[in-house]
């Protein structure tokens, strides 16, 4: 452990280093004097009035909007935190996995997370943030029911894909939904926020999962004991908690979200992968000159 640390803390450092040199981007010219700048034109009072008036509007629905969405984050952080400190007490302690298993379910859940999020961007571009990110809850519900009811080391692998591939679409979606409904002057602000509440509730949360564990060992929830019983009631209250924001969390005017969400878990990943089978060459050759650019 005292090598795997060192080489954790090690390459901490060194992306501390390449960190550095990345350049700041300058701020292009004609934008920084553009509040204090006196406009060359002075146009109508009432043509004044009727931008000031679409530009409050339009803020205050994207403030609604970000707080909706920082609602839904915090829930969901909330119940996942409830069984997510629990799940390597339950791999090692009561599966039995060796530490070898254990890192490959790791490994498997980052690449997933790694390789999806160009699939989940793409699903962006076409479509929402919102969806996107709704539909990665969905997965990160229900992954977890694997973990309980199919718990052999490779349907846990399969897991592992699903978590990496749900928290890949909540991260993407997440950050682009703040991005699009924010300016600058609110975008840290609202990251300030959802970092804030990312931390207060896994301390709720997982202080709740503690006192569950005891309650369901003497109560089983859905015939499950202890930390099986707290990953279930997890699964169960994430699920809650997307389906209920689907109709809830407004986006730029995309209409039918739960078919759209359907499509993105089902059908359109489906497509992507007999694409990847079948025009392998074509698309390592468009990726790597798309790369060399």
């Amino acid at each position: 452990f005292a090598v795997l640390f060192s080489l954790a803390a090690l390459g901490r450092l060194m992306s501390l280093v390449y960190l550095m040199k990345i350049p700041e981007n300058p701020v292009p010219e004609g934008f920084t004097n553009i509040k204090t700048s006196e406009p060359k034109r002075v146009q109508s009072n009432k043509r004044n009035s009727t931008r000031m008036k679409n530009s409050t509007l339009t803020q205050t629905k994207h403030k609604h909007r970000v707080r909706l969405f920082l609602i839904y984050a915090s829930l969901l952080f909330l119940v996942v935190t409830i069984a997510s400190p629990f799940f390597i007490i339950y791999e090692l302690k009561i599966l039995k996995l060796t530490y070898l298993q254990y890192g490959a379910l790791i490994l498997t859940s980052a690449l997933s997370r790694y390789f999806s999020s160009k699939y989940w961007g793409n699903m962006i571009d076409k479509y929402s943030s919102k969806t996107v990110t709704l539909a990665g809850g969905i997965i990160v519900a229900s992954h977890v029911f694997i973990y309980v009811l199919l718990p052999r080391f490779e349907w846990l692998l399969l897991a592992s894909v699903l978590s990496g591939f749900g928290w890949s679409a909540h991260d993407v979606g997440g950050f682009s939904y703040i991005m699009s409904h924010s300016n600058k002057k609110s975008r840290a602000e609202y990251v300030a926020i959802y970092n804030f509440l990312f931390g207060i509730t896994r301390f709720i949360g997982t202080n709740l999962g503690l006192l569950l564990i005891d309650k369901f060992e003497t109560v089983p929830f859905l015939g499950l004991t202890g930390v099986a019983g707290v990953i279930a009631f997890s699964g169960l209250l994430r699920l809650l908690v997307a389906v209920t924001f689907i109709p809830i969390l407004k986006d730029h005017g995309i209409k039918h979200e739960g078919r759209l969400i359907v499509a993105m878990l089902t059908e359109y990943p489906v497509r992507s992968i007999t694409h990847l089978i079948f025009h392998h060459y074509h698309y390592s050759h468009e990726t790597v000159k798309h790369m060399t650019k």
